[in-house]
């Protein structure tokens, strides 16, 4: 018995120096430290290029890439920890186009979490230009883990990979400020179809922004799962998204400054998108359409023209907005002012949208083919449950 207590402190004090190798030649590689940081509009930033992820979750049969890119998506995720799948996932995902997010060795807040094969995770990929960041728990509240435990893991996986931030998602919206200073990327999920209100996205993400002081990005996971059938219950969630709730979720994370948007999931123990055709068409229309205001996601907000807007109507509490400017583009995102406005009630709401710190007269409505006249510093327009204007200033 005493030999085996030796044995596995032995084995336990190598895993220690390799990390501590580990950790020292990560604080001494010039070549990838800052291949990817986030700016200071918070983006994800790859050569000194903004990135907003467009992902899905749960992505996992490499064979699956291929549509996975042509739908418009850039980033995949998995739950997948073994070594010998991840250098598949990996390839495929780069040959497809596509970045990662994947556990450095499994869920920090998990008991199975092996700091072992962290280091070797982490030592064997660190280099893999594929990764966009370190997946590092999955709601560690609810599995009851201890956010200074937590902390102190995620510093390792910095210490190891300084030029990579990691990522983690908390659910429950009180518990926020818990792990809010353990994670370099904050994600929320919240899932309200269909119990709760839509605008409870608007609010998760805008608690998230706030907990974090907008030091850093906040990212956001969005519900596109539900009930299918008697064998993918869908975690008892009674129904998927509609495609217009799915696109008001959306648009309701990305005026409330998400820099990132994820869909819940492709494939999980009791959800496999592909078996409800319908749906994954109306979630890849989602995110053909994201892809089609690219320069809108990675524009930053323009506060001073965003305070000064002032909304009458209606239900005016249920809308949602934000300015951005967008230099350089290309259609049917060119250069020039644009604000997004959400409803996120299923009702109808006819708005008058008065812009104080704005002169100009044409509103070109993007998508639909219509003009509004801008008179007296303000225009009127009606949203349709659910609907989404984008407005470009001329």
């Amino acid at each position: 018995m005493q030999m085996i207590k030796s044995g596995k402190a032995l084995v336990t004090l190598l895993i220690i120096l390799i990390f501590l190798l580990a950790c020292s030649l990560g604080n001494n590689r010039t070549a990838q430290k800052g291949k990817i940081f986030i700016s200071s509009d918070k983006f994800v930033t790859i050569e000194n290029e903004p990135f907003f992820p467009i992902g899905i979750y749960s992505a996992n049969p490499p064979s699956g890439f291929k549509e996975i890119k042509e739908a418009g998506f850039n980033t995949v995720h998995t739950y997948e920890t073994r070594r010998n799948y991840l250098r598949e996932y990996i390839d495929n995902a780069a040959r497809s186009g596509l970045k990662v997010l994947i556990y450095p060795g499994g869920d920090l807040a998990n008991a199975k979490f092996s700091m072992e094969e962290m280091v070797n995770t982490i030592m064997e990929f660190e280099k893999a230009p594929a990764i966009l960041a370190w997946y590092l728990s999955d709601e560690p509240e609810l599995q009851g883990a201890n956010p200074e435990q937590i902390a102190k893991l995620i510093k390792s996986v910095r210490k190891m990979d300084p030029s990579r931030p990691g990522a983690m998602v908390v659910a429950q919206i009180d518990k926020y400020g818990d792990y809010s200073d353990a994670t370099d990327i904050f994600m929320v999920d919240p899932y309200p179809v269909p119990r709760k209100p839509l605008i409870d996205v608007a609010k998760a993400v805008d608690l998230a922004r706030k907990t974090v002081g907008d030091k850093k990005p906040v990212w956001a996971v969005l519900q596109a799962f539900g009930y299918q059938n008697e064998k993918n219950k869908g975690w008892g969630w009674q129904r998927e998204p509609t495609y217009l709730e799915m696109r008001a979720m959306t648009y309701l994370a990305i005026v409330q400054g998400a820099k990132g948007i994820f869909y819940y999931t492709y494939h999980g123990s009791q959800y496999f998108i592909k078996e409800s055709p319908r749906h994954w068409e109306n979630l890849k229309a989602v995110v053909k359409e994201l892809r089609a205001i690219y320069p809108l996601l990675i524009s930053p907000e323009i506060n001073s023209i965003e305070r000064s807007i002032m909304l009458e109507g209606s239900s005016q509490s249920s809308l949602f907005w934000t300015v951005r400017n967008v230099s350089g583009g290309s259609a049917p995102i060119q250069e020039g002012t644009y604000l997004i406005v959400v409803n996120g009630a299923n009702e109808p709401v006819m708005a008058n949208i008065r812009i104080k710190q704005h002169s100009g007269t044409d509103i070109h409505v993007v998508f639909e083919n219509r003009k509004l006249v801008f008179s007296d510093r303000q225009f009127s327009d009606l949203f349709a449950p659910y609907e989404v204007h984008i407005y470009q200033f001329k």
